[in-house]
């Protein structure tokens, strides 16, 4: 992606510290910002997590993998695919003593408010995923707060339509799902609004973020992210080490759309188990293979 801007004087003035040191920009008549795309794919507006309907619908002839516009079908509201496998399992329990299991064969992981709408999406809802077709398998219920992540299943990706354990861009992850360091571990994702992007872990944190039919809630023990790292659409995005290990699933980035340069901090979910502090952290286990293994 090429990104042209053309910034106003007052935009230049709030902008200087993040133009520090680079080239002098002097009279330059400022009207519009254009970003031009070079690829085919739909085209998403500045607008926070909003995706232009008649763009979306153009063919990308690719096959779907992490990284990739994931949304419930019908709506312009989108988040991303963390990755697409043969099959996934999840498993929570509450020690209240709730349990619950996410699984389901050709299928992508992505957050519960990208794809299951706060708890509101009935299983079975049709959902898109990069080029593929889906429906809603499963999800952890928002309801419960004493869960403290947001993930959700799309199952039955129509069949060869993409390729599994891997994220466009980066490559296929490595079979190691673990607990990042809190601070200073070298992260990367791929989201569907921002692309590849890199940053650190800057500690652990509780923030206060919609839950339940998007009713306000506060979620422990979630890892913090150095500034810029993710934008609205990118929720869904599987974090991941240097060494491609899968270090959790981004959900949130402070609101900042109107700024010219990213400075907000970002937010993701471990995948580890027993690092939460209300309750137990999620298991996972994947099959990766391709969209073969498994019949339609």
């Amino acid at each position: 992606m090429i990104t042209i801007l053309f910034l106003s004087a007052q935009e230049l003035d709030s902008a200087k510290g993040s133009v520090a040191n680079s080239i002098e920009i002097d009279d330059i008549a400022i009207r519009h910002r254009f970003e031009l795309v070079l690829r085919t794919g739909p085209r998403i507006d500045p607008a926070l997590g909003r995706l232009d309907e008649i763009d979306a619908e153009a063919a990308m002839s690719f096959p779907t993998e992490g990284g990739d516009v994931a949304r419930i079908e019908g709506s312009n509201f989108f988040g991303t695919v963390g990755i697409a496998v043969s099959r996934i399992r999840l498993e929570a329990a509450t020690r209240a003593g709730a349990r619950y299991v996410c699984e389901g064969d050709r299928a992508f992981l992505s957050n519960n408010h990208v794809i299951a709408d706060y708890d509101r999406a009935a299983i079975g809802t049709a959902l898109r995923a990069g080029t593929g077709t889906s429906i809603l398998g499963s999800f952890f219920p928002m309801r419960d707060i004493l869960l403290h992540f947001d993930f959700a299943l799309g199952i039955n990706l129509s069949q060869g339509s993409f390729i599994g354990g891997t994220i466009r861009g980066l490559g296929s992850v490595s079979q190691v799902i673990r607990n990042p360091a809190a601070n200073g571990e070298s992260i990367r994702k791929v989201g569907a609004r921002t692309g590849l992007s890199s940053g650190r872990t800057v500690g652990r944190t509780s923030i206060r973020s919609s839950g339940y039919q998007e009713q306000q809630r506060w979620f422990n023990g979630v890892y913090k992210t150095t500034q810029g790292f993710g934008r609205g659409g990118d929720s869904g995005s599987i974090v991941v080490s240097d060494s491609m290990d899968i270090l959790g699933l981004y959900s949130w980035s402070d609101r900042e759309e109107e700024a010219p340069f990213p400075t907000n901090f970002g937010y993701f979910f471990t995948l580890g188990p027993d690092q939460y502090p209300i309750g137990d952290g999620p298991s996972v286990a994947i099959e990766y293979g391709s969209p073969s293994d498994k019949s339609t």
